[in-house]
């Protein structure tokens, strides 16, 4: 699903950037996985495909609910999003990923130093730790600036 209204195949990613997706959905043996790179703001997950995909736009309510939202993992809200094996999120970066009810937060920062990448193998839900960034003299110039911004 996406701000154009189409759903995108993942190659779309690397050809059209500007392009991308609200949301994303995989299907897999085990059922429907979601990914959303903020928040996911129903309960059910045929609402969001029913949204009005062509008419949304990234920068508006909710479109911005999709991309900054931290409001469901900020709750510590729980409940499972029906009609969707789990969902997917980044954007709320922490120590160590975390579920509430079908909802997984998965990112942990690994493009900053003291994060690490963390995968979630989709078919059986498993979470994968992966590589923390190389110490560069460049990843030491963002970290100072990230520090100075936030």
């Amino acid at each position: 699903m996406s701000a154009q209204g189409r759903f995108q195949p993942l190659s779309a990613i690397a050809t059209e950037p500007a392009a991308l997706p609200l949301a994303m959905e995989v299907e897999t043996v085990g059922g429907l996985i979601g990914l959303v790179h903020a928040d996911c703001p129903f309960e059910d997950w045929h609402e969001m495909q029913r949204l009005p995909w062509s008419l949304i736009e990234p920068t508006g309510s909710i479109g911005a609910g999709f991309l900054r939202s931290d409001e469901r993992y900020t709750r510590g809200y729980g409940t499972v999003v029906r009609n969707v094996r789990a969902v997917v999120h980044g954007h709320q970066i922490r120590r160590s990923p975390r579920v509430l009810g079908n909802v997984h937060y998965i990112d942990t920062g690994g493009w900053r130093m003291g994060g690490h990448f963390t995968f979630l193998e989709l078919s059986e839900l498993e979470l994968i730790a992966g590589p923390r960034p190389k110490q560069s003299e460049q990843s030491e110039q963002i970290n100072q600036y990230e520090s100075d911004v936030w």
